[in-house]
């Protein structure tokens, strides 16, 4: 792999790195903060959502360190390379919570397509594979998310 594509799909990753890491964060907040009729229910949702997301910060830091390049370590380099915003409200309603989410799986889905192309691109195949298992998982989170937004939204309207 040239020295170009090298660098291109590392900073792909240590944006993605830290959009993981956001929204590892968010989610966490949001399972600490969530208050509902269904809290236990969501409580439980957004744990098993952040705990998976959480050793996939390890192992696309540990790509990054692969591909020869130092991964992003400080919240201030992860804030200013990521596109996940943090959510400081603690009082929000769930379906706001859970809205906010989808977006952001929504957007990691994405960025991740792109990252896929970019590694079949540049002909390597450990950085594409891992990048599908990431996919995978946020199109499930995604999945999740929207079918729960549906049933937030329609509990809503039977009030």
């Amino acid at each position: 792999m040239t020295k170009s594509k090298t660098n291109s799909i590392t900073r792909t990753l240590a944006v993605l790195l830290s959009d993981t890491y956001l929204l590892t964060v968010k989610t966490q907040n949001y399972h600490w903060n969530v208050m509902d009729a269904d809290f236990r229910a969501l409580h439980a949702f957004f744990d098993e959502l952040y705990s998976e997301m959480l050793p996939a910060i390890d192992l696309i830091a540990e790509r990054i360190r692969k591909l020869g390049q130092f991964a992003p370590g400080s919240m201030a380099e992860m804030i200013k390379l990521s596109d996940i915003k943090e959510d400081t409200q603690h009082d929000e309603p769930a379906a706001t919570m859970i809205a906010h989410m989808l977006a952001d799986h929504q957007h990691m889905i994405k960025h991740l397509k792109k990252g896929i192309d970019e590694a079949d691109d540049a002909k390597d195949p450990g950085t594409a594979d891992m990048l599908t298992d990431r996919l995978r998982a946020h199109e499930k989170h995604a999945w999740m998310l929207a079918a729960s937004l549906k049933k937030q939204s329609n509990s809503l309207a039977q009030h």
